[in-house]
């Protein structure tokens, strides 16, 4: 729907709208206090009472869940399957499958464009966002520290989550790309290099979203915190909505979506070469002659596991699984990793076996980062 001459959640006038949809055309005259566009609101009240009692949803929000999504109202309704979200899932499906059916011979050209792209589109739109009003004011929000909550366990939970998210330890991704690499690679310099570009990756890209949602916040009216979303509405409600800012929008949406197109492969390479490997290396005899054709079964298998996921109520099943079967699961194994390797197999191995490979001794915070 990007390839229109108008975004279709840039407005308010679509069937799936409701009253309380707030549009780009929805504008604040701060010196009156008056606001345009908005209706029943008391006009003795305050602008801020009355932006947080009406919780005006976008109409980038508005698009994602009642037109993408077409969310039903609980996990108990799941409705019907979404047939545009099951040809999406399909096609994805099918990209993956294109970009690996050769193994890393393939998927490793793919990573060169799929890498480098988001970061090319990613400074694009905060150079845009920057001049828009609210904009400063979301990335002071976003570097100027809380303290007190460094007290709150929620907090350094979810910061454990993103670094499982963005880095991808215990995934199995990094061990499974990682053991294409020659015998005698420096392994400890790779894993600081891989941290560095990730961690710098997370921090770069929340300056991107946090302008945006000082943006929001300027329009809507209401402090940064309570614009603040996680999840897919962040990809899918705040950055279209930045996108409908900028010239020539629609080209703007192609490139973006392209850009979570590019993103969602590569992290599916890693998941997909690491199910398809594990098996080819303990049955090489059946299927290492035969790669191309497991491939396509594993991924027909995984299409027909995702279709659940494109019904109306399939946002709660991805909610569900993303804490309890990827989040949960992942802090779980990594725990039960380093107590392996540290009392089972032995630090001191460890260490001895990153000489061996790099031929000499690797530094005390080589050490360290090797062991961690």
């Amino acid at each position: 729907m990007s390839f229109t001459s108008k975004l279709p959640w840039s407005t308010c006038d679509n069937w799936w709208n409701t009253g309380t949809c707030s549009s780009l055309n929805d504008t604040l005259d701060r010196s009156s206090g008056n606001l345009s566009g908005w209706t029943n609101y008391s006009s003795d009240s305050s602008n801020a009472t009355v932006a947080k009692a009406l919780r005006r949803m976008t109409a980038a929000e508005e698009f994602w869940q009642f037109n993408v999504l077409e969310l039903s109202s609980g996990i108990e309704d799941l409705g019907r399957i979404r047939w545009q979200l099951l040809v999406c899932l399909f096609v994805a499906w099918l990209l993956v499958f294109l970009c690996l059916f050769k193994g890393i011979k393939s998927s490793g050209k793919v990573a060169y464009v799929t890498a480098t792209i988001p970061y090319l589109f990613l400074t694009l739109i905060f150079i845009r966002v920057l001049l828009l009003p609210g904009a400063v004011d979301g990335i002071l929000f976003y570097v100027t520290p809380d303290f007190p909550q460094l007290l709150n366990p929620k907090v350094w939970a979810e910061a454990c989550l993103q670094i499982f998210y963005s880095l991808g330890p215990a995934w199995g991704g990094l061990i499974t790309m990682a053991s294409y690499n020659k015998f005698d690679n420096n392994c400890v310099r790779d894993s600081i290099i891989v941290c560095l570009a990730c961690c710098g990756t997370s921090f770069y890209a929340g300056f991107v979203c946090f302008s945006i949602l000082g943006h929001m916040a300027y329009s809507s009216c209401l402090p940064i915190s309570e614009v603040v979303t996680s999840g897919p509405g962040m990809a899918f409600s705040a950055y279209p909505e930045a996108i409908t800012k900028l010239p020539v929008s629609p080209l703007w949406a192609v490139f973006f979506f392209l850009m979570l197109l590019t993103l969602g492969l590569d992290s599916q390479f890693g998941m997909l070469e690491t199910c398809t490997s594990g098996f080819i290396d303990e049955f090489p005899k059946y299927l290492r002659r035969h790669r191309t054709v497991f491939t396509a079964v594993f991924c027909a298998i995984q299409f027909v596991i995702g279709i659940p996921f494109v019904t109306q109520g399939g946002m709660y099943i991805f909610q569900i699984l993303d804490w309890y079967a990827a989040a949960f699961s992942a802090m779980v194994i990594a725990f039960l990793e380093c107590v392996v390797l540290s009392y089972i197999y032995g630090a001191d191995q460890l260490y001895k076996d990153l000489e061996m490979m790099m031929g000499k001794k690797p530094s005390l915070g080589g050490r360290c980062a090797g062991v961690s």
